[in-house]
């Protein structure tokens, strides 16, 4: 797993405040990417929520609200690890919306990503697979981070034991996993 993606588990369940009051991390997080005129945690924010996992963590980070700019980060891979990239289209594929999130898990009709503004907060939700737009590798920032590649698969295999998830089984289900994340987070805070 990737700093960033611990990073945004960590804070799994932050979630935007009703009324006028607006969620201190998530405007930090468009601040972050270049984009701090917006001061509510109402408008889309799970590009500036990428952006800032990856800052936090020292890595590469691209600064825009955009979702769909993250086709073009890092590298593209057709074999995603938990913590990569992945790039969503919404509404329709021309229409420039999307959405990003990091990678967890997938079964035969979905991929499970860890993100930002998924029912306005930081979990993991289910999106289709034939809404994919690709997956992107990380740009590693250090050594440090080329020497955890090493260890990468085993780290992987780890943590989805540790969540009842095997990739193999091809069968997920999103309110299990939320679950466990959740259980996880806190055992590990």
């Amino acid at each position: 797993m990737n700093k960033a993606f611990e990073f945004a588990l960590k804070h799994y369940g932050l979630e935007e405040i009703k009324g006028r009051k607006h969620e201190p991390i998530i405007i930090e997080a468009f601040k972050t990417v270049g984009h701090g005129w917006i001061k509510d945690d109402e408008t889309a924010w799970c590009a500036a929520w990428m952006g800032y996992c990856l800052h936090k963590a020292g890595l590469e980070f691209l600064k825009t609200v955009r979702a769909r700019d993250y086709e073009k980060y890092g590298k593209e891979t057709k074999m995603p690890k938990i913590g990569d990239i992945a790039v969503f289209w919404r509404y329709k594929e021309s229409s420039g919306y999307g959405h990003v999130g990091f990678y967890v898990s997938e079964d035969e009709h979905d991929i499970y990503v860890l993100g930002g503004n998924q029912s306005n907060e930081v979990r993991i939700s289910k999106y289709p697979k034939s809404q994919l737009l690709g997956y992107r590798e990380i740009l590693k920032a250090s050594v440090t981070d080329t020497f955890e590649l090493q260890n990468i698969k085993k780290e992987q295999n780890e943590f989805l034991e540790r969540l009842g998830i095997l990739r193999k089984d091809k069968y997920t289900l999103d309110n299990e996993i939320a679950a466990l994340i959740q259980e996880f987070t806190f055992k590990n805070k």
